[in-house]
């Protein structure tokens, strides 16, 4: 996405009493603090979308590292198998 203000001329001819038009928003303000926790991380009350789609990616690592767990069992098996053929 590029920055629509890269030409600050433009900025410069905007009249200030449209900014004396403008009020602070405490409902936006007060959802994007609790959404933003710092300039790399979102909280996952930032939305509901978001915070679904974390839970799946933990669900799914925890069924990666469930899998992963009993492997050992099984390539102890395996390796001492190929050990014995080389």
């Amino acid at each position: 996405m590029g920055n629509r203000f890269k030409d600050r001329s433009k900025i410069d001819r905007i009249d200030p009493k449209l900014f004396e038009m403008l009020y602070p928003n405490k409902y936006l303000q007060q959802r994007l603090e609790t959404a933003i926790i710092d300039e790399t991380k979102l909280s996952d009350d930032a939305s509901a979308e978001l915070r679904s789609i974390r839970q799946k990616i933990t669900r799914s690592g925890l069924k990666i590292r469930e899998t992963l767990d009993k492997i050992p069992e099984h390539s102890e098996i395996f390796a001492g198998e190929h050990c014995h053929n080389a």
